[in-house]
């Protein structure tokens, strides 16, 4: 019971997150400078709406315009550093000003103009999972205002035909902005798979790995999530190049790939460092989980048949490490690589252990 009320109390702080926080580095670059853009436009638009009011004797609507793009200017100064929420409390104060400006019957009637334009900020602005979640607030407010509105002025700020066709003109611009969205996203998670994988193989390519490397470490230090690290390459790899030709080499390196890659767990993280040379992050496997792990792919490949090649045979040799408390990403390729140094030296297709407690021993 007591683990059931700690997860509904955790429910309010979820809901906060997922309305207010982007969580992906990328992701709060992209969408911060496009909600910084949409501020400075908007601050431009409110002292240009304050100057056309002026100039045709509205001074009450155009102080409130010119307020409201100070509004949006302070708003740009204070929160600009807040990378994480500023998208979300950009369109929050979108919504604030929309919202305010039902108390002005004046302003009231100029709603009309934003209502389909606010959905197509938020969408693009927040994304479209979080944007619908903003949308769909925005349409909850809205019955909200606009009833409060009618019941003290007994009528509606705009004509009833207006409101139809604005309504017309929201679905069709929302629907359009969901449907770019959904097209951008696909074309985005298309050009980051094929920066994050290596073009011959598949995997991950070396500078995925070491962000994934980097991130692991972080948790590492912060939550002792211990992991280990395996470097192997193929033995004699060059010599396999010059007598069959690069081709063949090429449909090593990739049949070898997959043979590896189904027998990895889910948690496993499996990259190309360069040429033949491949790294393998077991997360949650101690120093001896992880022998284990590197001696039965080395088994595994040395048994399978390679037809491209000669008698059909090929080995590998694995350098395997785990994490230490003073580790960066540095000392802990480099320590796989001393393993994997020392498995060359000592006759190939074997597998050597450098941990940090076995520095003192003849394998490191």
């Amino acid at each position: 019971m007591g683990a059931e009320l700690e997860e509904i109390m955790h429910y309010p702080e979820k809901l906060i997150r997922a309305m207010f926080i982007t969580d992906t580095e990328e992701g709060t670059r992209f969408r911060t400078d496009m909600a910084k853009s949409l501020s400075r436009i908007l601050v431009l638009i409110m002292i240009l709406l304050g100057l056309f009011e002026f100039q045709h004797g509205n001074y009450e609507a155009s102080v409130l315009h010119w307020f409201i793009g100070l509004f949006f200017a302070a708003f740009l100064f204070f929160m600009q550093k807040q990378r994480s929420v500023f998208p979300s409390l950009t369109v929050a104060a979108i919504y604030f000003v929309y919202f305010s400006s039902f108390l002005t019957p004046l302003l009231a009637v100029q709603t009309l103009f934003w209502f389909p334009i606010v959905p197509l900020v938020s969408l693009f602005i927040l994304g479209r999972s979080r944007g619908i979640w903003w949308t769909a607030l925005f349409l909850l407010g809205n019955s909200v205002v606009i009833g409060q509105y009618y019941s003290l002025h007994k009528e509606f700020p705009w004509p009833e035909n207006f409101f139809f066709y604005t309504l017309i003109g929201f679905v069709v611009i929302f629907l359009a902005a969901f449907a770019y969205e959904g097209i951008k996203v696909r074309l985005e998670k298309g050009l980051r798979t094929k920066a994050e994988s290596d073009y011959l193989t598949n995997i991950l390519n070396r500078y995925k790995f070491f962000a994934v490397l980097d991130r692991e470490l972080e948790r590492f230090h912060r939550y002792h999530a211990r992991f280990s690290l395996l470097m192997f390459d193929i033995d004699h790899f060059k010599r396999l190049n010059d007598e069959y030709g690069h081709i063949t080499g090429d449909n090593v390196l990739k049949k070898l790939t997959k043979v590896v890659s189904a027998n990895l767990r889910k948690t496993d993280v499996f990259a190309r460092y360069g040429g033949e040379e491949f790294m393998i992050l077991a997360l949650e496997t101690p120093i001896f989980g992880a022998t284990r792990m590197a001696e039965k792919l080395r088994s595994l490949i040395e048994n399978t048949d390679f037809s491209d090649v000669g008698n059909g045979a090929i080995t590998v040799s694995f350098g395997v490490t785990t994490v230490a408390d003073n580790d960066t990403a540095e000392s802990l390729v480099k320590r796989a690589d001393e393993a994997l140094y020392n498995a060359k030296k000592s006759g190939r297709n074997r597998v050597v252990v450098c941990s940090s407690e076995e520095k003192e021993a003849a394998t490191c």
